[in-house]
C-alpha cells in the first residue's frame, strides 16, 4: 500500500512522474548545484505499485560538469514503509551518498560517514531556505535559486521518464 492514495502524487495530469518526480527535485538540485553538473544520459526503472504513475523508481545517470564526468544512482521509493531517497555518486576525490536528506562520505580513508560539520562553509550561507525566500520576496536581497537553475532537475526527470516508457 503506498502512502497518499488518492492524493494529488497519484493523480497523472498532476504529477506524472509520481513519487520520483515528487521527492527527486530537492535531492537532485542539490547535487546538480554542488556540482555544477547536469545529466548527459539517465537510464532509470519506474514500477507504479498498483497506482497510474511510479512509486519505486532506481537507476543511473551519467553526469557532466565543466571539465568532467562521474556516475550517478538513484533509488526513490514512495511504498516503504517510510520512504526512501537515495543519491550516489562518485568523484575522482571522494564518494557521496545523499540518504534521506542527510549528506554522508568518504574519501576512502575511513569508512562512508556524516559529512563533517568541519567542512561546511557557513560563511557563505547568509539565511536558511525559507528566510532567504522571505528576504527575496521583500525585495531585500536577489534571487540565489533563479528559475533556470531547476533545468537539470526538469532534464533529468523527463529522461528517466522516457528511459522507462522506452522499455515498455
Amino acid at each position: 500500500m503506498t502512502p497518499n492514495r488518492g492524493t494529488w502524487r497519484h493523480d497523472p495530469k498532476l504529477c506524472p512522474a509520481g513519487y520520483f518526480g515528487d521527492a527527486n527535485g530537492h535531492q537532485l538540485d542539490l547535487i546538480c548545484w554542488l556540482t555544477e553538473s547536469f545529466p548527459e544520459q539517465v537510464s532509470a526503472s519506474m514500477l507504479t505499485q498498483g497506482t497510474q504513475v511510479p512509486m519505486l523508481t532506481w537507476g543511473s545517470a551519467r553526469m557532466t560538469a565543466e571539465n568532467s564526468t562521474f556516475p550517478l544512482t538513484f533509488h526513490f521509493d514512495g511504498t516503504a514503509r517510510s520512504w526512501r531517497e537515495e543519491i550516489c555518486i562518485q568523484t575522482e576525490g571522494a564518494d557521496f551518498v545523499m540518504r534521506d536528506t542527510r549528506l554522508m562520505w568518504t574519501d576512502g580513508s575511513a569508512p562512508l560517514a556524516h559529512f563533517p560539520e568541519s567542512l561546511y562553509h557557513p560563511d557563505d550561507i547568509d539565511d536558511t531556505p525559507d528566510s532567504a525566500f522571505i528576504a527575496l520576496l521583500r525585495g531585500e536581497q536577489p534571487n540565489v535559486s533563479p528559475p533556470a537553475s531547476v533545468n537539470p532537475v526538469i532534464m533529468f526527470t523527463l529522461m528517466a521518464m522516457e528511459s522507462w516508457r522506452s522499455q515498455s
